[in-house]
Protein backbone atom coordinates (compact mmCIF):
# COMPACT_ATOMS: atom_id res chain seq x y z
CA UNK A 1 0.00 0.00 0.00
CA UNK A 2 1.48 3.29 -1.19
CA UNK A 3 1.90 6.09 1.26
CA UNK A 4 -0.82 8.33 0.04
CA UNK A 5 -3.79 4.99 0.38
CA UNK A 6 -1.96 4.65 3.83
CA UNK A 7 -2.65 8.52 4.43
CA UNK A 8 -6.17 8.31 2.85
CA UNK A 9 -7.22 5.15 5.20
CA UNK A 10 -6.09 6.42 8.09
CA UNK A 11 -3.53 4.36 9.47
CA UNK A 12 -0.53 6.48 8.59
CA UNK A 13 -0.86 9.96 11.13
CA UNK A 14 -1.43 13.99 10.18
CA UNK A 15 2.25 15.12 11.17
CA UNK A 16 2.34 19.13 12.01
CA UNK A 17 5.33 21.06 12.09
CA UNK A 18 5.50 23.45 14.89
CA UNK A 19 8.08 25.62 16.90
CA UNK A 20 6.92 22.92 19.51
CA UNK A 21 7.77 19.83 17.93
CA UNK A 22 6.26 17.74 15.72
CA UNK A 23 2.68 16.97 16.33
CA UNK A 24 1.12 13.70 15.33
CA UNK A 25 -3.05 13.74 14.91
CA UNK A 26 -2.95 10.83 17.20
CA UNK A 27 -1.86 13.48 19.89
CA UNK A 28 2.05 11.67 19.95
CA UNK A 29 4.09 14.39 20.04
CA UNK A 30 8.35 14.42 19.07
CA UNK A 31 10.27 17.24 21.41
CA UNK A 32 11.89 19.98 19.28
CA UNK A 33 15.38 18.51 20.40
CA UNK A 34 14.26 14.95 18.81
CA UNK A 35 12.20 16.63 15.77
CA UNK A 36 15.29 18.82 14.82
CA UNK A 37 17.71 15.71 14.62
CA UNK A 38 14.81 14.11 12.91
CA UNK A 39 14.40 17.08 10.21
CA UNK A 40 18.22 16.45 9.87
CA UNK A 41 17.71 12.90 9.63
CA UNK A 42 15.09 13.53 7.03
CA UNK A 43 17.37 16.48 5.20
CA UNK A 44 20.42 14.23 4.95
CA UNK A 45 18.56 11.45 3.41
CA UNK A 46 17.05 13.67 0.78
CA UNK A 47 20.23 14.93 0.05
CA UNK A 48 21.70 11.64 -0.37
CA UNK A 49 18.62 10.14 -2.59
CA UNK A 50 19.35 13.52 -5.11
CA UNK A 51 22.86 13.28 -5.24
CA UNK A 52 22.24 9.77 -6.30
CA UNK A 53 19.67 10.24 -8.72
CA UNK A 54 21.78 12.79 -10.06
CA UNK A 55 24.99 10.43 -10.51
CA UNK A 56 22.44 7.51 -12.16
CA UNK A 57 21.63 10.32 -14.88
CA UNK A 58 25.26 11.17 -15.53
CA UNK A 59 25.92 7.17 -15.40
CA UNK A 60 23.42 6.44 -17.95
CA UNK A 61 24.26 9.50 -19.91
CA UNK A 62 27.91 8.23 -20.24
CA UNK A 63 26.64 4.77 -21.11
CA UNK A 64 24.65 6.14 -23.87
CA UNK A 65 27.91 8.21 -25.09
CA UNK A 66 29.73 5.08 -25.18
CA UNK A 67 27.38 2.92 -27.02
CA UNK A 68 26.82 5.41 -29.91
CA UNK A 69 30.77 5.85 -30.03
CA UNK A 70 31.22 2.52 -30.42
CA UNK A 71 27.85 1.69 -32.69
CA UNK A 72 29.85 4.56 -35.03
CA UNK A 73 33.13 2.34 -34.75
CA UNK A 74 31.75 -0.65 -35.92
CA UNK A 75 29.53 0.57 -38.73
CA UNK A 76 32.54 2.30 -40.45
CA UNK A 77 34.69 -0.62 -39.88
CA UNK A 78 36.72 -2.13 -42.78
CA UNK A 79 36.17 -5.18 -41.47
CA UNK A 80 32.51 -7.16 -42.08
CA UNK A 81 31.02 -7.70 -38.90
CA UNK A 82 27.44 -9.58 -37.58
CA UNK A 83 26.01 -11.16 -34.48
CA UNK A 84 23.55 -13.92 -35.23
CA UNK A 85 21.75 -16.21 -33.01
CA UNK A 86 23.36 -19.11 -31.89
CA UNK A 87 19.70 -21.42 -31.91
CA UNK A 88 18.88 -20.36 -35.56
CA UNK A 89 21.47 -18.78 -37.11
CA UNK A 90 19.27 -14.97 -37.16
CA UNK A 91 21.02 -11.87 -37.50
CA UNK A 92 21.05 -9.92 -34.99
CA UNK A 93 23.28 -6.96 -36.23
CA UNK A 94 25.05 -6.26 -38.80
CA UNK A 95 27.48 -3.21 -39.88
CA UNK A 96 27.49 -1.53 -43.66
CA UNK A 97 30.63 -3.65 -44.50
CA UNK A 98 28.53 -7.15 -44.70
CA UNK A 99 26.05 -5.47 -47.37
CA UNK A 100 28.55 -4.57 -49.32
CA UNK A 101 30.84 -7.70 -49.26
CA UNK A 102 26.98 -9.57 -50.39
CA UNK A 103 26.20 -7.10 -52.64
CA UNK A 104 23.25 -6.25 -50.90
CA UNK A 105 22.28 -2.11 -51.15
CA UNK A 106 22.22 -0.33 -47.61
CA UNK A 107 18.33 0.11 -47.65
CA UNK A 108 18.02 -3.27 -47.18
CA UNK A 109 18.55 -5.38 -44.02
CA UNK A 110 20.25 -7.75 -43.52
CA UNK A 111 18.87 -8.50 -39.60
CA UNK A 112 16.29 -10.87 -39.53
CA UNK A 113 17.38 -12.74 -42.19
CA UNK A 114 19.47 -16.07 -41.23
CA UNK A 115 23.30 -16.60 -41.82
CA UNK A 116 22.02 -20.18 -43.79
CA UNK A 117 20.01 -17.53 -46.80
CA UNK A 118 23.85 -17.12 -47.87
CA UNK A 119 25.47 -19.98 -47.42
CA UNK A 120 26.14 -22.55 -50.88
CA UNK A 121 26.07 -25.37 -48.49
CA UNK A 122 23.54 -25.40 -45.96
CA UNK A 123 24.22 -28.40 -43.71
CA UNK A 124 27.34 -27.06 -42.49
CA UNK A 125 25.44 -24.28 -40.55
CA UNK A 126 25.08 -27.45 -37.77
CA UNK A 127 28.26 -27.89 -37.51
CA UNK A 128 29.48 -24.00 -36.49
CA UNK A 129 27.93 -24.30 -33.10
CA UNK A 130 28.89 -27.67 -31.92
CA UNK A 131 32.73 -26.55 -32.86
CA UNK A 132 32.08 -23.62 -30.77
CA UNK A 133 30.88 -25.27 -27.94
CA UNK A 134 33.88 -27.58 -27.67
CA UNK A 135 36.79 -24.70 -28.80
CA UNK A 136 35.16 -21.41 -27.70
CA UNK A 137 36.78 -19.17 -30.38
CA UNK A 138 36.94 -20.18 -34.14
CA UNK A 139 39.69 -18.61 -36.41
CA UNK A 140 40.57 -18.49 -39.69
CA UNK A 141 37.94 -20.51 -40.91
CA UNK A 142 36.75 -20.34 -44.70
CA UNK A 143 33.49 -20.88 -46.22
CA UNK A 144 31.71 -20.43 -49.61
CA UNK A 145 28.94 -18.29 -49.39
CA UNK A 146 26.17 -16.51 -51.79
CA UNK A 147 26.20 -13.02 -52.66
CA UNK A 148 22.52 -11.51 -53.22
CA UNK A 149 22.61 -12.32 -57.05
CA UNK A 150 23.22 -15.96 -55.75
CA UNK A 151 27.45 -15.76 -56.89
CA UNK A 152 29.44 -18.14 -54.95
CA UNK A 153 32.24 -16.51 -53.19
CA UNK A 154 34.34 -17.93 -50.57
CA UNK A 155 35.42 -15.86 -47.41
CA UNK A 156 37.03 -16.25 -44.09
CA UNK A 157 35.83 -15.59 -40.78
CA UNK A 158 36.90 -16.03 -37.16
CA UNK A 159 33.76 -16.77 -34.65
CA UNK A 160 33.52 -16.13 -31.28
CA UNK A 161 30.06 -16.65 -29.02
CA UNK A 162 28.45 -13.83 -26.97
CA UNK A 163 25.74 -12.91 -24.85
CA UNK A 164 24.18 -10.49 -27.28
CA UNK A 165 20.42 -8.51 -26.16
CA UNK A 166 20.14 -11.58 -23.37
CA UNK A 167 20.37 -14.29 -25.90
CA UNK A 168 23.41 -16.64 -26.59
CA UNK A 169 24.74 -15.41 -30.34
CA UNK A 170 28.49 -15.87 -32.25
CA UNK A 171 30.07 -12.83 -33.65
CA UNK A 172 31.65 -13.33 -36.76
Amino acid sequence: MGLLALERSGLLPKIFLTNCGILFSSGGVIAPLLSLALGERINLLTGKLKKEVKERGETEQALRDSEKRLHGLLEVSPIPLFVSRKADGAILYANRRVNQILDIPEEEEVIGRTTQEFWVDPTQRPVLPEQIDKEELLEGNELRIRKADGTPIWVSFSTHPILFAGEQALLT
